[in-house]
């Protein structure tokens, strides 16, 4: 996963887009994300498309490279070491919440 996030972020200083685009862009992709789901949940307006199961992961894919891109943007010098602690932080949120 380090190679990953360093390939990311490689990328992200190469793209010219601003935050804002980037952002845009992160919103364009979760779209697109739910329109997979509704195709593959058969939602009458999206189920003529027939998505499946590996077009909700590549879309999800999507998002998420949109997503390390614009953490990347936003604080460049946020170490691999502080993402996983900010992680670990948000998954402990999400733990509590759901074991309530």
């Amino acid at each position: 996963m380090n190679k990953i996030i360093e390939r990311i972020n490689s990328l992200t200083i190469k793209d010219s887009k601003t935050l804002i685009e980037r952002t845009l862009k992160g919103v364009e992709e979760y779209g697109e994300l739910a329109e997979a789901v509704m195709s593959h949940e058969k939602v009458s307006a999206c189920a003529y498309k027939g998505l499946d199961s590996n077009d909700i992961t590549e879309e999800a894919v999507d998002v998420l490279l949109v997503a390390f891109a614009v953490i990347h943007h936003a604080n460049p010098k946020l170490s691999l070491e502080e993402l996983k602690e900010l992680f670990s932080k948000k998954m402990d949120k999400w733990e509590n919440k759901i074991n309530k």
